[in-house]
């Protein structure tokens, strides 16, 4: 996420478990945005989910 420039978009990131990671962005960050961008670099499958913290 750094050599992307998305480091400062992410608010932290989750172990949900052994190679399941949750990654919280800001309430303004384009999650779909950050896939686009770092989803060619990871070898492994990603997702978004948009939701409200409420």
């Amino acid at each position: 996420m750094k050599k992307t420039g998305h480091g400062r978009d992410i608010y932290e990131i989750e172990r949900l478990g052994l190679l399941e990671h949750a990654v919280v962005c800001r309430e303004t960050t384009d999650g779909p945005g950050i896939v686009a961008a770092i989803g060619p670099r990871l070898k492994s499958e990603m997702g978004v989910v948009i939701g409200d913290s409420r």
